[in-house]
C-alpha cells in the first residue's frame, strides 16, 4: 500500500487535494440519488435484494464504462480499457452493489448513509494505492458473506425489504 498521487503532491501542493475530495462528494451524491434512491426501491419490489444488486450493479458498471475513454479519468490514465484492471474494477463494481443494498436496507433506505460509504470508497480509492486483487477481492469477498450471513431475499434479517411509501391509488 503506498500514497495516491493526490495526497504525494498535497505536501508541496496543498490544492492537489481537491480531485479526491471531488469525487469523493459530487459524484457519489449524483449517482446515488438514481441507483439506491430511485432504482433500488423499484427492482426489489419485484426481484429479491440480491438479484436487484445485481442488476443494478451490471448496470452501474456498464455506466463507468464511458470513462475508459476519457482521457484524464482514472479510469482511462489509471486503469485503462480491457486490462486486468478493467475486469477487476468492473467485477468489483457488481459486487459493491450488493454491500451498498445491505447498508441502504439496513439504515431504513437511507440515502445519507450510501452517499458517505460511496464518497469514502471513492475518497480511499483517489488517495491509497492498494493492489488491485487485494482490493476489488476484499469487496467480491464482503458481498459474498453479506448474502451468506443476511440472506439473499432481502439481505437482513427482516421478512421484506423497506420500502417507500406507496402513493395514493385514487
Amino acid at each position: 500500500m503506498t500514497w495516491g498521487t493526490s495526497v504525494q503532491e498535497f505536501a508541496t501542493t496543498p490544492l492537489a487535494i481537491l480531485p479526491a475530495v471531488f469525487f469523493a462528494t459530487l459524484p457519489p451524491l449524483l449517482e446515488e440519488l438514481g441507483w439506491r434512491g430511485y432504482a433500488l426501491d423499484r427492482l426489489q419490489l419485484n426481484w429479491s435484494a440480491l438479484t436487484a444488486s445485481l442488476i443494478l450493479g451490471v448496470v452501474w458498471s456498464v455506466w463507468h464504462l464511458p470513462l475508459f475513454f476519457i482521457e484524464g479519468s482514472f479510469q482511462h490514465d489509471s486503469i485503462g480499457f480491457g486490462t486486468a484492471g478493467f475486469w477487476l474494477f468492473t467485477v468489483g463494481i457488481v459486487a459493491l452493489s450488493p454491500v451498498f443494498t445491505w447498508v441502504y436496507n439496513h439504515t431504513a433506505r437511507s440515502i445519507l448513509v450510501v452517499i458517505l460509504l460511496h464518497g469514502w470508497i471513492n475518497f480511499t480509492a483517489e488517495t491509497i494505492e492498494v493492489a488491485d486483487v487485494f482490493y476489488y477481492g476484499s469487496w467480491i469477498l464482503l458481498a459474498t458473506l453479506l448474502v451468506v450471513i443476511w440472506g439473499p431475499k432481502t439481505l437482513t434479517r427482516a421478512n421484506d425489504v423497506p420500502h417507500p411509501p406507496l402513493g395514493d391509488e385514487r
